[in-house]
């Protein structure tokens, strides 16, 4: 069966979406392991909340799949059924909570669509902010450009004489690119097991975008042909994020993520897509980021701990600094 497109047929006219929520997203990161707690009304989905499950040591965990940077409970903007009227979407998500399996663990950053987490909180979930920056996609691309912070303009106008932008970078390439670098700039190791299967997971979910026309590589390069900085894009239900991104260490590179940051802000602009900053990988990313202008947006953070999973950490914690 064609999930997706069964998906789309049996789903309420207007949902609160993002590209995370597509079924052949969630396919695509997990080789379709994945599980969803469902509220049907008149033959629609009004209601859904995908979640990938985990077992060990007898501990049962809810989260998100890998890639994938929000999730959380996806709900129906109008009536579609009695009963379930706008904005009773407390029921909903009662209904919703109530179908997940038993679990020690949940833990799911909600897109900002979902601004307040009270209902959750009723029902014992606790939560947390997380923050990310959205420049809308009515702001037109003059506007933007002068909403740049002065230096980074000029960091942009100087990386375009001294780089070439590449539009057909390989996924492969990125994938050996961003490897290489990421455990360099961060000093992380990784088994080659762990890294075939992150590559795995990427090139999956690369090759998942472009089938739905969703997601790109740009790159730049210096004027050796050496591949300074890469960025993967992907886009849907009127956003596009910034989702992955890496770049060299070499101060030859200075300047080409704030170029790709650009060329992205002005393909967003060209697709009429709201950009989104997808978060902020580490708290000195938030300077350089808001240097961009756009607009400060809360991620919700829901978790929800068992007593007795809450209780072992406890007693972790004392006996690891008992003198």
């Amino acid at each position: 069966m064609d999930y997706s497109n069964e998906f789309a047929r049996h789903t309420a006219p207007a949902f609160r979406a993002t590209i995370f929520h597509e079924p052949w997203w969630l396919d695509a990161v997990t080789q379709g392991d994945w599980c969803e707690a469902r509220v049907d009304a008149n033959g629609k989905i009004i209601a859904r909340l995908p979640y990938v499950m985990k077992r060990s040591m007898g501990i049962t965990a809810l989260g998100m799949p890998p890639l994938t940077h929000t999730l959380g409970p996806q709900l129906s903007l109008f009536e579609t059924a009695p009963g379930f009227r706008k904005p009773d979407h407390r029921a909903l998500l009662n209904e919703l909570m109530g179908q997940l399996p038993r679990h020690d663990y949940f833990h799911q950053v909600c897109d900002p669509s979902i601004e307040s987490a009270l209902p959750l909180y009723t029902l014992g979930y606790d939560s947390a902010l997380t923050y990310t920056l959205r420049i809308e996609a009515s702001q037109s691309t003059d506007i933007t450009w002068q909403g740049i912070r002065p230096r980074i303009r000029q960091t942009i106008q100087k990386a375009q004489k001294t780089f070439a932008l590449q539009y057909d970078l390989g996924i492969d390439e990125f994938c050996h690119f961003y490897n290489l670098n990421v455990k360099s700039n961060h000093k992380l190791s990784w088994s080659k097991n762990f890294e075939r299967r992150a590559n795995q997971v990427k090139i999956r979910l690369y090759e998942a975008c472009r089938a739905q026309d969703s997601g790109c590589l740009l790159a730049v390069r210096d004027e050796k042909n050496v591949l300074r900085a890469a960025i993967m894009l992907v886009w849907g239900h009127g956003v596009m994020f910034y989702f992955l991104t890496v770049h060299d260490a070499d101060p030859a590179g200075a300047g080409a993520i704030k170029l790709l940051i650009w060329e992205a802000l002005k393909m967003a602009h060209a697709k009429r897509l709201t950009f989104d900053f997808d978060g902020f990988s580490r708290p000195e990313a938030v300077n350089i980021l808001t240097g961009f202008g756009g607009e400060i947006r809360n991620r919700i953070a829901i978790t929800k701990i068992s007593p007795l999973l809450l209780f072992a950490r406890t007693i972790k914690s004392k006996t690891r600094f008992a003198i």
